[in-house]
């Protein structure tokens, strides 16, 4: 439905959001980081996220590094939420493509895998 707003009733209010700095793309990286990193996604998923909503990459990985998140606790999570246990087979392509759906890559599911197999 569109509205005939005064142009300056716009001007206003954007300066008004502005002024009192209402509106930030940081403040909005940040609950996106700890909303995703709550909900048991990694960085790969939050970056593309976040890219998405068209936000620069040197602000996505600037917030990342300093989001404070331990990436393998949240992983671990997940694998007993999903699994039941900590740890998951490297023979067990499907829990590897679901965690790196989740935004988790080689690097961080490398602790987190054994040559054993796991029940």
């Amino acid at each position: 439905m569109l509205r005939d707003y005064d142009p300056n009733d716009i001007a206003l209010v954007l300066e008004f959001v502005i002024k009192y700095d209402l509106q930030s793309e940081i403040r909005y990286i940040e609950m996106v980081i700890r909303s995703r990193a709550n909900k048991g996604y990694g960085p790969g998923y939050i970056k593309d996220y976040l890219k998405q909503k068209g936000i620069k990459d040197d602000l996505i990985i600037i917030s990342l590094s300093e989001s404070g998140y331990n990436w393998d606790e949240i992983i671990t999570n997940v694998l007993v939420k999903k699994y039941g246990g900590n740890k998951i087979s490297s023979s067990d392509s499907k829990a590897i493509r679901f965690m790196l759906g989740r935004g988790f890559n080689y690097q961080l599911l490398a602790k987190h895998l054994t040559d054993e197999k796991v029940k």
